[in-house]
């Protein structure tokens, strides 16, 4: 079966429905992370049974920010970027102008709201690529994009075996980067010039398995593969979470660079590769032209939310988390599908391929 035939028709363009399933599911991962990670941060102030289904909720989806880089490499690495350099970043300019937008809209929400939030701390997350807490992800998907026609001609140029031996070097280096900046805070210091680099093995490693011969059978190992990894994370967080001094490596454990994430995020995205186009996978797709606007407007109903007390005490508190990931998720599906319908406001949430 070949993954690249399914395709589905959004106006004028063709479309992999499996590439934007999945980027509809990593966003309601990412969606799902930031209401969690409060749970997590805050285990004796929690009853335990919350913070184990926030632990199960996280495991799930670990691989949220890996897989929109994957996703992200498996389109753009693909195309002659490197023939033609200046027109794909031109092609880009707009999303950098959303970058722009967004950043400017959450300072000012920070200055009104924030009454510690000074200049200099304004100018210190900046340079850290965080004027807001989700906001680092867009800064750091626009350093890949400067840097992909490099890309487009080095994995035109270098062999396959190269380029996968690379990879994983690539990924070894930086987990240990991350895995050393858990352990020593101090050695680690974030900088908005290189928040891409780490994740470079992950959109080279999104274009490699694109490449790969889609087979149903090993589609469905990885999905049990996806499980199984999930399991022994959680068995690992559930040994580690008792004893001190061991949170940053809980928090390492759960990070873009763990070695169980990465095996989930491979087993996950070979998975949707390999799969034929059915209803689900079609009503999935046809959300994921609103994925940019619900990544930039979810932290406002998350925020909203908790001010008012959603869900209150009306509901069990592990069904109040799912049901507030839900929540979120669909109000900012729906705001970003309302603001696509008015001109001059449609291009502040809507991507560009």
């Amino acid at each position: 079966m070949d993954a690249d035939s399914n395709v589905l028709k959004y106006g004028k363009s063709d479309r992999l429905v499996w590439i934007d399933a999945l980027r509809v599911m990593a966003c309601f991962g990412v969606v799902s992370l930031h209401v969690v990670a409060p749970v997590l941060n805050y285990l004796f102030n929690t009853r335990l049974s919350l913070w184990w289904t926030a632990n199960i909720v996280m495991i799930l989806i670990a691989s949220c920010v890996a897989l929109f880089v994957m996703i992200s490499g498996s389109l753009f690495l693909e195309r002659p970027c490197h023939k033609n350099a200046s027109g794909f970043l031109l092609r880009r300019v707009r999303f950098f102008l959303q970058i722009v937008f967004w950043t400017i809209l959450y300072i000012i929400i920070r200055f009104v709201s924030e009454p510690a939030f000074s200049s200099k701390q304004l100018l210190a997350d900046l340079w850290r690529g965080v004027p807001y807490y989700h906001l680092w992800f867009l800064y750091m998907i626009a350093g890949l994009y400067l840097v992909t026609p490099f890309l487009c001609g080095y994995v035109r140029m270098v062999s396959r075996p190269v380029r996968t031996f690379i990879i994983f070097a690539l990924f070894i280096i930086a987990s240990c980067w991350f895995l050393a900046g858990e352990l020593q805070p101090r050695w680690q210091k974030q900088s908005i010039l290189v928040l891409f680099v780490p994740f470079i093995p992950y959109y080279l490693l999104g274009y490699e398995l694109k490449k790969v011969v889609s087979d149903r059978k090993i589609g469905w190992f990885s999905l049990g593969m996806f499980f199984l990894s999930g399991a022994i994370l959680l068995l690992t967080v559930f040994l580690l979470a008792g004893k001190a001094g061991k949170w940053g490596i809980i928090h390492w454990f759960f990070g873009s660079f763990s070695p169980f994430v990465l095996l989930m995020a491979i087993c996950l995205f070979y998975f949707m590769y390999t799969l034929n186009q059915n209803r689900l996978l079609t009503i999935l797709a046809r959300l994921s032209p609103l994925t940019l606007g619900i990544y930039v407007l979810h932290p406002f109903f998350i925020r909203f939310l908790g001010e008012v007390g959603f869900p209150g005490t009306l509901f069990n508190p592990n069904l109040a988390v799912v049901l507030l990931m839900i929540t979120v998720f669909s109000w900012s599906a729906l705001t970003a599908w309302a603001m696509i319908k008015i001109p001059y406001i449609r291009g502040l949430v809507t991507g560009s391929r």
